[in-house]
Order: C-alpha cells, then sequence, then structure tokens
C-alpha cells in the first residue's frame, strides 16, 4: 500500500516524486508555524545576551538577517524531511518561501537565478550566522571543518587552548546544554 503524498510531494507512490527543495514554494502559515515554533522555544533572547556579551567592541559587519529566520530555516528544512544542510537552509530561506514571509523574517531577497556569485554570498551568510551561534556554545578547541595534516592539526588546537581557559570552556558547555534541553 502507499502512502498518500504530504503537503510536499513526500509519498511512497511513485506517481509523487521527491521534488528538488528549490523548486518547492512553502506556504506561509507554515512559514509562521515554524516561527511561532522558534520563538516558543525561548532560545533567541538568550542567544542574543550572549551575543552581546561575546562583542569586543563596536566593528563587524551588519548582519544579513536574524537568528530568528535562520532558525527558522532550520525547522523548516527538519519539516520537510530534508537533510539539515545549509544549503537546503539556504534554498527555504530565499527560493522557498514568499517574499511576504522573507520580509516578516527579516530575510533580503535573493540574488538573481544567474547570479553565482551572490548565491555563493548567500551560502557563506548561512554558514557563517550558523557558525557564530556555534561558537557562543561549543566547549571543544579542536579545530572544524578542515582537514589538516597532524602537526598542522597539533598546531592549530594547541594555539586555540591557550586562547580559552576552563572556566570558558565549561561556560561554553553549560550553554550548549541549554541550548539542546
Amino acid at each position: 500500500m502507499s502512502l498518500p503524498p504530504d503537503e510536499f510531494g513526500h509519498g511512497e507512490d511513485p506517481r509523487y516524486p521527491r521534488l528538488n527543495l528549490a523548486d518547492r514554494q512553502i506556504p506561509d502559515d507554515m512559514a509562521r508555524r515554524a516561527a511561532d515554533l522558534v520563538e516558543t522555544m525561548g532560545v533567541l533572547g538568550q542567544v542574543e545576551a550572549w551575543e552581546e556579551a561575546a562583542r569586543r567592541g563596536p566593528g563587524g559587519r551588519p548582519r544579513t538577517f536574524p537568528l530568528h529566520a535562520l532558525l527558522t530555516g532550520f525547522v523548516l528544512v527538519a519539516r520537510m524531511g530534508e537533510a539539515v544542510h545549509f544549503s537546503n537552509v539556504c534554498d527555504v530561506l530565499f527560493r522557498c518561501i514568499s517574499s511576504e514571509m522573507r520580509a516578516e523574517l527579516g530575510v533580503p531577497d535573493p540574488p538573481s537565478a544567474r547570479d553565482t556569485l551572490g548565491w555563493e554570498a548567500t551560502y557563506r551568510n548561512v554558514r557563517t550566522r550558523f557558525h557564530g551561534l556555534e561558537d557562543l556554545m561549543n566547549p571543544s578547541d579542536r579545530p572544524k571543518n578542515r582537514r589538516l595534516d597532524d602537526d598542522v592539526y597539533t598546531a592549530l588546537l594547541e594555539e586555540r587552548s591557550a586562547l580559552r581557559s576552563d572556566a570558558d570552556r565549561q561556560e561554553a558547555y553549560e550553554r550548549l546544554s541549554w541550548f539542546i534541553t
């Protein structure tokens, strides 16, 4: 027996193949429910306080979109049954939700379809925004997202370990524990 497709065309019936994520449109009411869920989680205020405490001065580039939008994108990707990858979050935020919903979330308009550099920058913004969140609560000093020779890895690990105290790592661990519970 085949399952009927859900609102995104998922199902086990070959007549309802899984669509490319970028080709799907997410209804505004579903996006609002995801945004409301992020609000209900109660993490935004605390993370903003952590970000403010971690600031080292007035510098830095203004954020392209708020944390609320990023987390809403993650919720939507997970709800759609897709792999929670930055590229999928990027597609959801910049291709799948309506321009009205993007405006509500504070997400800028997407680049044109042929603007490769613009799409790379959009992906980089999603990735950087996530890593900024992750850095607030990562207790590990280990280098991430790179393939390194043993010597380079050891040197980076020692350098990063020297920059943080055990109290800093403990605070990050407590933040991470709070965030995921």
